[in-house]
Formats: structure tokens, C-alpha cells, sequence
């Protein structure tokens, strides 16, 4: 959505979903692994370092009088200013003339920076869209980009569009690239007009809405990006070059920002909010009323505490759930607000995964043993109530980041009932805990940075302990061409029976130029446990991973740009030492000049010893060699009308194993208030193999099924202007796997066939869900939001049913309804300085 949108240009790491395995035997891997050091080496001798490029200059004009943001540049300081001109293009031409002019003008007082714009166009050929707050949608914008540290690793952006609808990025230099955190908001002013010229704005951004340190003759990294979207054309003002890895260090420089300090930073939003909840086909009615407080208070010129108190996240989007058969946890993006803003420094070393936060209970598990004769459980909380959270985050005028982070959850109780007395008692799931995550950085020159962080999870009157200490690196050279990356990790369990683990990670790439490359090593040993407050799906790992690519950014022939990447990469067990498997794929994709986009992929492996899917230590199972296509086509996004299709498949060597996936979507941009989206994908599985149970060791039972899966999602949205605003969501999700035969695995990974086994595994599960939200921003950062949630999750083992059979049923089944209100309100230190009531 914002600057990396604009680009379009690859990391050597987006095929990470593309990881295939090359070479067999370890020998012969051994050998591999020498060839391909002496290569890269070579490469890295005779590999030329481009320069890098001038950075513009522009000095900011004083003013005294505050301008009136209206979009209209009529105001006599303009004349004074310097002017940004001569934008170039990021594509489709890198570094040509912008097919349109833009002037930019930058002005300040006290309080504010201030920025005027004029960028010429046709008025009748402007796409301008009505979209609210962090939605740009298809039409053309500008960007305001910041980086008041002027290193390279934290930036801010602010987007208006034409219709002057307003988004805030935060983008984050990373190890693998720039990311962008569209999640971070504050309060800022913006103010459209389309005249005959095209179209003009103003912004006035408060030094509230940033961070920095107070410095004598400050220099501030500026950049200004505009989208004409009729040429698809991205422009900025100080060049990007679309062969050097990231954007927020290819900046200009900000100059004349004399005698500014840092305002008090504080705003309180108080909240109150009610649920209704419902039980469909019963007459018990659930209502709560539920209030609290977010406070955020700037420490120092630098530094922010954010504070929730009774925290409420009832209207975020469901989780889309799924038929899970996998020896893996299912891995959920966080929605939640607090959790997501402003959190770059907690995602070093990739350690901390936020929804542990007042997830599900550590031990609501409830075993057998636990229950005595005639009892069950009846009641089974899942998750635990947050009570508060705390961060406090921010980055020195010396190039220190630091960040800390604290939140405590309720004690999770579940209820047991004897069926025969009616009798109740409690067994608590997870006793009241506290999480922290401390986090410590340092930027050094290059745009590097080198990161500590600790992640502890700790329990009242229970000895459990989880503590995780990592580190994270990224060193680059003066022409920032190569790039040296790392990371290593500690865990410690109290109580486990292997305590203490380790993890670490290494990768030399080379980042700049059309030709790029990658080597990585990886190890992560058997003890090794981050998930009481990270995400890992499996330890006990050695990897090593070699890529190359190579991209072509300027037009020819039929194509605006073309893409290839190859990538090979072998894993091994790390206790005992034995191989798993060697894999390899090659993706190309290319944008042609009519703005529709293709790609293709491939990828071999030469079979794999899968001891994950056992869940038995040490035992594996042995699947044969496959190959692997994928085929995407994709329409000009910018069309009123636009779609996406994909289709792929697999082919085993074992007789019967083959599947096929396929997803299409198709996107409406029906008028400039209403847009509709729907997608639809589908998993077609035959001769699957997996685990069913084991009793032991040397008793693991596994089950040959085809598995079907077929994924629809509703999508509509209606904005009657700029502030409120209309969404809905549902998606409905039939995943079935029907098993025709079980087996014995055998000690050499093999089936044995065991047609005694007792049990019926057959599966048909269905999850449905509909969101839908009505918000008003009726003032500055202050909202109104009502929210229905209907959500169902059903499972049996019915196998023969149409889908409108089933779709029937699936709606028969026990669902939960929800509707809320809520309203927040938000109060900043200066609007209750200014109605403060004077002295008499």
C-alpha cells in the first residue's frame, strides 16, 4: 500500500515459499556445499559495486503565522520557499522524467511541519476513489516519506489521495528488506482541491506524529512519491534505483529546521463499549458492557509509553480457521491494534509472536486422569483476559533503540460437572501470567544495525518459566552491494525435561544490481523451544539454502519488467544426523506493458525422510521423489474491473499420489463509493498419506485419504465519504478428508497394510464467519464502530454430502452471534491545555 507497493522490485527472499531441495546423499551434499561456497565467492570477486547516487537537498521555510490547510496554496509564504521539482520515475522507466510535473514546497512553525503540493495533470483523467482511513484503493496519491534519524532503518509516510483520504505507514528496515506497518496511525491534517491544473494539497504534520531528537541544525532523510495511476507510473523526488535493496536509506535530505523541540506527546482514549451475545436456536442472551482506557505518553524528545488498561479486542476480523492434519500449529496473523503498531523492534530475531499474548491456555489440555468417575468438562475457556499491556519504544539521537513490553493475563479456569450430583469445580488452565519482551538496538553505519532481545513468560505460584534471548545483525559495505546477516537464540524451560536450546543463522547476499544472490546456513538443535511466546513449526533442523536471481527493470519487447529466481536448498536432522531432504525450484514472473502480470514455477524434489509427521522422536516416514508447477495470471489492477488466477498441481512417483490447487479472484471497482470482492480457492489430494495415532514408539499408525478443500470469501465495502464507512465479510471454509485405508509404519519408513486398525478418522469440517462493521470517524483519531460477528465451527464425519447439502447443514449448526457498540474517544495534551478553564 505504500512505498514498497510503488516499487514492485524482488527481495531474494519473496519466493520463501518456493524452497525446493536439489542434491541426495550427504557426501555428494558436502561436496555441493564446497562448489557452491567457491562460486558465490567468485561471484562476489568480479561482481561490480554501483555508485550510489547524489541525494537532493531542500530547506524547509520558517513561518509565524499557522497556514490554513485547505488545499488551496494561495498563502504569500509559498512564494518564499524553495521548490521540489524534477520527479523521476520508478517505473516503469527507472529513473527517467515523471510522465507529469510535481512541485513541492516545505514550510514550518513551532508545531508543525507543513507541506504544499501542486501536481499538474489532466483534472478529467485524476483516479480518485472514496476510501477511508488506510485505504488507498486504485487511486492516484502522494506520499510525504520522513526519517527524522536520517539512518535508514525507521521511516514515516503519509498518503492522501485526490479524495484526500489519508494513510500512515511506518516502514522498518529488516534483514530480509524494507517492511511497511500500515497499522501505525496518529492525528495529522490533510486538505484536497482538483482545479484546472490538476490537483493541489496541503499536510500539516504536527512533531507530535514523529519521533526525533532534538539536534542543532538537524538533516532529516525526505522523499516525495506520487502515483499517476492511468500510466501506472510511481515517481519520486530524490531517485530510488530499483536495483539497490530498499528505499528508506535512498532518501534526500531535509535541511533548515531551526530552534524545533519535541512537544509533549500525550493522549488519552477512553473507551466504552457493549456486546450482545447469542447462542442461535436458544434463548439465552449474553450482554456485557465493557470500558477502558489507551494512553500514550512521550517519556522523552524520543521515547513513547502506550498503555492499555482492560484492553478490548471484540470487533477485530475472525480468524480464518481451517482443517488442521498437519504436526503443526496453525500460525494467525495478529489484528489486534496494540499489537501490531509500532512493534518493529519486538520482530527482531523473529522470536515473538504477539498472540501467545492472551491466547489460548497453557494447560487447557484437560487429560482423562485429571476427572473423576461421572465428570466432564463443561466449560473450557479459549483464551485468557488480558488486564493491561504496556510498551514503551523509541530510538536516541545516538542511533539506540530500545523497547519494552509488559502484559498480564487473568488465571483461565475451566469448570468440571458431575453428571450424577450436578456438582461444579474449577481446574485452573493457566495461572495469572506475565509476559514481557525487552528488546535493545544499535544503528550503526551502512544502514546496519546489531539487536538483543529477551522474551520471559512467567506464572503465579507455579514454577513454569519460558525465557528465549536472541540476537539479530545486519552489516552492509559503503556501497551497501553485500550484505552480512545473522541471528542466534537461547530457550529455557523450567519445566521440561530438556531445559535449554539453542538456534543460529547466517547469510551472506549480495543486495544491489539487476544480479543478485543469497547462501545461508541454519541450525536449530533438538532443544531448542521459543512457542511460549514465539513461533517455530519445528526444531531439531540443520538447512542450508543457496539462491541466485536476476531481474530486468526497464521495458522491452512486450515485457515492462521480468523476474527469474532459482533456488536449492538441503535439510538435515540435526540429532541423529540424517539427511531429509533435498529440493530445488525455479520461479520467473514478468509484468507486461498492459500492466497484466504472469508467473511461473517449478520445483523438484528428490524425496524426503518426513520425521514430523510421525510425531514419534526418531521414527520418519518415506515419501517418494515429486514434482511440483504453478501457472499465475494476473489482470491490470487499476481496471474498474480486474482478476487473478492460479492453477497448479503436483505428481508423486508412488502410484496415486498426484493433487491439484487452483484460486481465482475477481475484483469490482463498481463506483467510486462501492467495491466488491470475491475469492474462491480449492485443494484437489489424492493418495495422501498421514498420521492417524500411536501407542508408543514402535506403534505409529498412518491413513491413505483424499482430501478436499474448497474456500469461498465475500468481500464488500461502501464509504459514503472519507470517515464512514460500510464493510463486510464472510467466508466460508468445507475441508474434507475421506480415509479408505490404515497402515503400520514400519521402522524403515515404509506402510505396512493394517486394515484391523479400529477407529473411523474421516473428517468433513466447515467453518463459517461473517464480519460486518459500520465506523464513523467523527473526530480526529475518535470513532464509532458497531460490529455483528457470526461465526460456526462444525466437524463430523459425514462424506457423501453436495456442497449445498452441506452448506445447508453447516448453517443448521450451533452458531454464535454477536453484536457490539463501541466508541472511542481521543483527547490530546493540547486540546485539554487549550479548554482548560482560565485563572481568575
Amino acid at each position: 500500500m505504500g512505498i514498497a507497493f510503488l516499487f514492485k522490485f524482488r527481495e531474494v527472499s519473496v519466493t520463501n515459499r518456493f524452497i525446493f531441495r536439489l542434491f541426495r546423499g550427504r557426501n555428494f551434499y558436502m561436496g555441493t556445499k564446497l562448489v557452491l561456497l567457491l562460486v558465490l565467492i567468485a561471484l562476489i570477486s568480479f561482481s561490480l559495486s554501483a555508485q550510489e547516487s547524489q541525494r537532493k537537498k531542500i530547506t524547509a521555510l520558517r513561518i509565524d503565522v499557522p497556514l490554513k490547510i485547505d488545499g488551496i496554496l494561495n498563502e504569500s509564504s509559498y512564494n518564499q520557499a524553495e521548490v521540489a521539482t524534477d520527479f523521476v520515475q520508478l517505473m516503469p522507466y527507472n529513473g527517467k522524467p515523471s510522465y507529469k510535473p510535481t512541485e513541492v514546497k516545505i514550510l514550518y512553525d513551532d508545531d508543525a511541519i507543513y507541506i504544499g503540493a501542486m501536481l499538474y495533470d489532466d483534472p478529467d483523467s485524476i483516479q480518485s476513489y472514496i476510501t477511508t482511513r488506510d485505504n488507498i484503493g486504485v487511486s492516484d496519491y502522494f506520499v510525504f516519506f520522513i526519517d527524522p534519524n536520517n539512518e535508514g532503518l525507521t521511516a514515516y509516510e503519509f498518503v492522501v489521495t485526490p479524495a484526500n483520504s489519508q494513510t500512515d505507514i511506518k516502514a522498518i528496515k529488516g534483514s530480509n528488506g524494507d517492511n511497511e506497518d500500515s497499522s501505525w496511525d496518529d492525528v495529522w491534517q490533510s486538505a484536497t482541491n482538483i482545479n484546472d491544473k490538476g490537483w493541489s494539497l496541503e499536510l500539516k504534520i504536527p512533531y507530535s506524529a514523529l519521533r526525533f531528537s532534538v539536534k542543532e541544525n538537524p538533516v532529516w532523510g525526505l522523499n516525495f512519491f506520487r502515483r499517476i495511476r492511468r500510466y501506472n507510473s510511481n515517481n519520486s523526488w530524490n531517485m530510488v534505483h530499483q536495483e539497490i535493496s530498499g528505499f528508506i536509506q535512498q532518501s534526500g535530505e531535509l535541511h533548515g529546521l531551526k530552534d524545533i523541540n519535541a512537544p509533549v506527546r500525550l493522549s488519552v482514549s477512553p473507551y466504552v463499549a457493549t456486546y450482545v451475545k447469542n447462542h442461535a436456536g436458544t434463548s439465552d442472551y449474553n450482554f456485557q458492557f465493557k470500558g477502558g482506557v489507551d494512553l500514550k505518553y512521550g517519556l522523552s524528545e524520543s521515547h513513547t509509553l502506550d498503555m492499555m488498561l482492560i484492553p478490548d479486542f471484540g470487533q477485530i476480523q475472525s480468524d480464518d480457521e481451517e482443517l488442521n492434519l498437519s504436526p503443526y500449529e496453525l500460525f494467525y496473523d495478529e489484528k489486534r491494534q496494540f499489537f501490531v503498531e509500532g512493534t518493529e523492534l519486538f520482530n527482531r530475531v523473529g522470536m515473538f509472536y504477539s498472540r501467545r499474548i492472551g491466547g489460548e491456555p497453557k494447560f487447557n489440555d484437560i487429560e482423562d486422569s485429571k476427572l473423576k468417575a461421572n465428570e466432564k468438562v463443561t466449560y473450557n475457556p479459549n483464551e485468557t483476559q488480558l488486564i493491561n499491556a504496556t510498551k514503551i519504544s523509541g530510538r536516541d539521537k545516538n542511533g539506540w533503540g530500545v523497547g519494552f513490553l509488559n502484559a498480564m493475563s487473568l488465571s483461565g479456569k475451566a469448570i468440571i460437572t458431575d453428571t450424577l450430583t450436578g456438582k461444579t469445580r474449577e481446574i485452573v488452565t493457566q495461572p495469572f501470567t506475565n509476559y514481557n519482551v525487552t528488546v535493545v538496538e544499535k544503528a550503526l553505519s551502512n544502514n546496519s544495525f546489531i539487536s538483543l532481545l529477551n522474551t520471559n513468560m512467567a506464572m503465579v505460584n507455579s514454577s513454569y518459566l519460558a525465557n528465549v534471548t536472541g540476537s539479530e545483525f545486519q552489516l552492509k559495505n559503503s556501497n551497501q552491494t553485500y550484505q552480512l546477516s545473522g541471528k542466534a537464540a537461547l530457550s529455557y524451560r523450567s519445566e521440561a525435561e530438556d531445559k535449554t536450546g539453542y538456534l543460529y543463522k547466517l547469510s551472506l547476499s549480495k543486495v544491489k544490481g539487476k544480479f543478485k544472490f543469497l547462501i545461508d546456513h541454519t541450525t536449530v538443535n533438538d532443544k531448542f523451544d521459543p512457542n511460549d511466546m514465539g513461533y517455530i513449526q519445528r526444531n531439531n533442523e540443520i538447512s542450508d539454502d543457496a539462491q541466485i536471481s536476476y531481474n530486468i527493470h526497464e521495458p522491452f519487447g512486450i515485457f515492462k519488467s521480468w523476474y527469474g529466481h532459482v533456488r536449492i536448498e538441503n535439510t538435515m536432522l540435526f540429532s541423529p544426523t540424517r539427511q531429509v531432504e533435498n529440493q530445488m525450484r525455479f520461479w520467473t514472473e514478468a509484468t507486461f506493458k498492459n500492466n497484466w502480470w504472469a508467473g511461473l514455477f517449478f520445483g523438484h524434489s528428490f524425496g524426503n525422510h518426513d520425521y514430523y509427521e510421525t510425531r514419534v522422536t526418531n521414527r520418519y516416514f518415506r515419501n517418494p521423489s515429486y514434482n511440483m508447477f504453478e501457472l499465475n495470471l494476473q489482470s491490470d489492477n487499476d481496471k474498474k474491473l480486474s482478476g487473478f488466477l492460479c492453477a497448479g498441481g503436483y505428481d508423486s512417483k508412488r502410484k496415486g499420489d498426484y493433487g491439484f490447487w487452483g484460486n481465482g479472484n475477481l475484483w469490482w471497482k463498481a463506483t467510486q463509493h462501492f467495491n466488491f470482492y470475491y475469492d474462491v480457492s480449492t485443494n484437489l489430494d489424492f493418495g495422501n498419506f498421514g498420521y492417524v495415532d500411536d501407542h508408543n514408539r514402535d506403534s505409529v499408525y498412518f491413513g491413505g485419504f483424499i482430501r478436499n478443500t474448497l474456500e469461498n470469501t465475500l468481500t464488500m465495502a461502501y464509504s459514503f465519504n472519507t470517515k464512514m464507512k460500510i464493510d463486510f465479510r464472510c467466508r466460508h471454509y468445507w475441508s474434507l478428508a475421506n480415509y479408505n485405508s490404515y497402515y503400520f509404519l514400519n521402522t524403515d519408513g515404509s506402510l505396512s497394510l493394517f486394515p484391523e486398525y479400529p477407529e473411523n478418522e474421516d473428517k468433513n469440517y466447515n467453518a463459517f464467519s461473517i464480519d460486518m462493521t459500520y465506523k464513523w470517524e467523527f473526530a480526529p483519531g475518535s470513532e464509532l464502530s458497531v460490529a455483528w460477528k457470526n461465526s460456526i465451527s462444525e466437524e463430523n464425519d459425514l462424506m457423501k454430502l453436495s456442497y449445498f447439502k452441506n452448506f445447508k447443514e453447516t448453517l443448521a449448526a450451533d452458531q454464535l452471534n454477536s453484536i457490539s457498540v463501541k466508541i472511542l474517544y481521543y483527547l490530546d495534551y493540547k486540546s485539554i491545555v487549550k479548554h482548560r478553564p482560565a485563572k481568575s
